[in-house]
Parts: structure tokens; sequence; C-alpha cells
């Protein structure tokens, strides 16, 4: 299935601070099955060291709403969660329009396939075409 989830490599302080933004981190695979859970906005962020997604990348949930935020402190939060080592990933109604891209396609789609047409879609910023 894979290599084991990875953490950011953070320091106690950043990874304590970083938490008032970020509730705890599950495998991607755990996102997509169960998107009902994703807190807020739904949006997920990983390790920026992260070149490629797969079953096992940590992501963390971002729970601050950003209606919450005013745009000075919603940028701070960006910042902050970008200096700490994390970058913004995808959101849940990015992840299911991939996912609803897919199955338009290929309607018996498979696991792998969710992952490289997530892959895709985040390195490219369009939909993989089958």
């Amino acid at each position: 299935m894979g290599p084991a989830p990875r953490a950011p490599h953070l320091s106690p302080l950043c990874v304590n601070e970083s938490m008032k933004y970020l509730g705890d981190p599950k495998p991607l695979s755990d996102w997509i099955q169960e998107s009902e859970s994703y807190p807020a906005d739904g949006w997920l962020y990983i390790n920026e060291n992260e070149l490629s997604i797969d079953f096992n990348t940590l992501c963390w949930p971002c729970i601050i709403e950003s209606r919450d935020l005013s745009d000075e402190e919603y940028d701070e939060m960006e910042s902050y969660l970008e200096q700490s080592g994390y970058k913004l990933f995808l959101g849940k109604a990015q992840i299911e329009e991939i996912v609803a891209n897919l199955k338009q396609q290929t309607p018996s789609y498979s696991s792998p396939q969710i992952f490289e047409a997530i892959n895709y879609y985040w390195l490219n910023d369009a939909f993989i075409q089958l």
C-alpha cells in the first residue's frame, strides 16, 4: 500500500501553534472515504515537501472557517502555516469534483485511479482525461 504516512519536520513549538489552525492529520484515503467528516471550510493542508500524492499522504484539515476571519487574519493564518511547513492542498469540493469527473469517464473506477486523478489535478489544475 506504500510507505507509512509522513509528517512535516517541525519543531514542537511550530506544531503546537499550528494546531490552533489545523486538526489531526489523516491519510488522504481516509479523507476521501469520509468526506462528510471534513471540518469548517473543508480545506486540507499537506507537508510542504510533498511532490506527489498517494494513499498515505497525511492531510491536516483546517479547523477555522474562513468566514470567521478578517482578510488580515486569514492572510496571517496562511502565512503562518506556510512558514511552519504546510501548504494548501485541496478542498472537499475539489476532491468531490475530481471523483465525479472520474466517475463520469469511468463508472467503475478503481482506488488507484482516484489517486492518479487527484494527483493529476493537484499538479496540473485540470481534470485527468482517461
